[in-house]
């Protein structure tokens, strides 16, 4: 490196402000100044130990091996470069030398020492004597005869050393360590500023993801599990290696993953809570086969998770309480609805049983009349019938508005069953359904109104046969256990669209024509089984079938309960 001229460290200095401006990531820029520091020097290994304010870095690169060692090392006791030089990987005797450089401790008696504080050595095997007592020496143990050690100043709190190592015993003198000195200033600065340009960069990342974050999460108009999708895909733009990074939320069962997800040991991740309690969390990795040593998170990255998963508790436990509330002045509507419609149907149940009683009587008498034409007998009859549908619609309409209770009497399903089934098999044979029976033997008996039953069973054998214009399967079951009896009916028909499942047991509902069904036929099964201390299920598919579970609780014959 003899014979440069002051002007070639000038273009150096300026070369290395140019690289720094470029913003790259510190790995990537300690890198290419290696090189530069290769090419303009012609050492054989560069190492460089850095402290920032909340990472420490070591950096070492020989010019004849393509391996770089990059790593950061978090000290104990804070980030400063004592600790780093006493924890980094240099040659036995460098960590005194680089600590007594750091911290400019030399006297005019220490030999290898510049005005300026930096180290230089032109043979390595000759001790470093700090004092004229040869005890107070140290060896070095290195395969360079050359070595450089020159301090840099970053800030205020920030410092760091550049080692410069040549195999050539005095391949520098000392006027170009002094020389190197002004430019390793100039490093100092560029790293600074390439940190400046770098935080600000990251912060308005951060920001923009917060942003985006909070505008997707703030759109009602699209559901959660839709908003955490797009959650997931904006939080790997915000890390310092986007294309190396993906996100994953897990919310109680439920998981969303970025694009090209794939899990690894090198993650982030912050909880999801809800009222308190860990629900979920927000995790973050880096593709394991395509880490480094530098791919690692910033302590803003942290920052930034943790914040994230905040806000999306908040934005779960808002919604949430929205559902609820809508839920609850939903089930408050229907309740009114309800109550409004059944003192109506009461009310007109009434007024209309007598008259259509007294019609349903005249008819019978006039019926019985020996000299009625053949057409008034058939004119007659079609009175007397729809007297009759008529009747046993205002009963429904008493079922609803609970005007009739249950008669409590011991009651077996099976038994309901077959005899629902004497009055409408010959219809299912006509529809082309086949009916698939699998009762259980010796089914537990319950309390219950076998009337209102056999209602319920006709009811939902209707609707099965109805929903099956092609013809198709009709499977009823029952079955028990020591708390209650289940009844299944299942169609093999037509299904259900979501919108038609949430209306069914709405009174007057239906998607019948009006002479085939009054939208009565479900809530009255509905009130049914709720007036016996049950519940109805189902489950649909459209185009696939329809399946109704009632589940009625099981009660004990009296005998048993009195020897009980």
């Amino acid at each position: 490196m003899k014979g440069k001229l002051y002007k070639d460290f000038c273009v150096l200095s300026r070369d290395i402000l140019r690289l720094a401006n470029k913003g790259e990531p510190i790995a990537s820029f300690l890198s290419k100044l290696s090189e530069m520091l290769f090419i303009f020097s012609g050492v054989d290994e560069i190492e460089m130990l850095m402290n920032g304010d909340k990472t420490n870095y070591y950096w070492m690169k020989r010019k004849s091996d393509d391996n770089i060692i990059f790593k950061r090392i978090n000290g104990k006791t804070g980030f400063n470069i004592e600790e780093l030089i006493k924890s980094a990987p240099l040659d036995n005797g460098l960590n005194e030398i680089c600590l007594r450089v750091c911290n400019d401790d030399k006297t005019p008696e220490m030999r290898g020492f510049t005005r300026n504080g930096s180290f230089w050595t032109g043979d390595s095997i000759k001790p470093v004597r700090f004092s004229r007592d040869t005890k107070n020496e140290i060896w070095i143990e290195s395969a360079y005869k050359t070595i450089a050690i020159i301090k840099f100043i970053v800030n205020e709190n920030n410092t760091g050393l550049l080692l410069l190592k040549s195999e050539p015993e005095y391949f520098f003198t000392e006027k170009e360590v002094e020389f190197y000195e002004g430019v390793i200033q100039t490093l100092g600065v560029a790293i600074a500023d390439r940190r400046a340009q770098e935080a600000l960069r990251e912060r308005v990342k951060e920001l923009t993801c917060l942003y985006n974050i909070t505008r997707i999460l703030e759109n009602s108009e699209i559901d959660l599990g839709e908003a955490l999708q797009k959650v997931v895909e904006e939080l790997p733009v915000a890390l310092q290696y986007p294309s190396s990074a993906c996100a994953r939320i897990i919310l109680k069962k439920e998981v969303f993953s970025s694009t090209n997800f794939k899990e690894s040991s090198k993650f982030i991740s912050a909880s999801l809570k809800e009222g308190g309690k860990i629900t979920g969390k927000v995790e973050v990795f880096y593709y394991e086969e395509e880490s480094s040593e530098e791919l690692f998170f910033l302590t803003e990255e942290y920052n930034l998770i943790e914040a994230v998963a905040k806000q999306v508790s908040v934005i779960i436990e808002r919604r949430q309480r929205a559902e609820e509330k809508e839920k609850l002045q939903f089930q408050l509507r229907h309740a009114d609805r309800l109550a409004t419609i059944g003192q109506l149907a009461a009310g007109v149940a009434h007024e209309l049983n007598e008259p259509l009683g007294n019609i349903l009587g005249y008819a019978q008498l006039v019926k019985k009349d020996k000299d009625l034409s053949s057409q008034a007998q058939q004119d007659v009859e079609v009175i007397v019938k729809a007297s009759l549908l008529a009747r046993e619609i205002i009963k429904k309409l008493m079922f609803f508005a609970k005007q009739m209770p249950p008669k409590e009497v011991t009651t077996n399903l099976n038994d309901v069953i077959k005899e629902s089934l004497y009055f409408l098999e010959s219809r299912c044979t006509n529809a082309g359904i086949e009916i698939k029976l699998e009762p259980e033997e010796n089914l537990p008996e319950i309390i219950a109104d076998p009337l209102q039953l056999h209602q319920v069973m006709v009811n939902l054998i209707v609707n099965a046969i109805q929903a099956m214009p092609s013809g198709g399967t009709l499977i009823i079951r029952s079955k028990g256990n020591n708390e209650e009896v289940i009844l299944e009916v299942e169609d093999t028909g037509i299904g259900m669209s979501e919108e038609t499942a949430e209306k069914i047991f709405l009174p007057f509902f239906s998607t019948k024509d009006v002479t085939e069904g009054t939208g009565l036929g479900l809530p009255v099964v509905h009130g049914i089984i709720e007036a016996h201390g049950g519940k109805i299920e189902f489950k649909t598919t459209k185009g696939k079938g329809t399946v109704f579970k009632i589940i009625l609780p099981r009660v004990l014959n009296k005998e048993k309960n009195n020897d009980e």
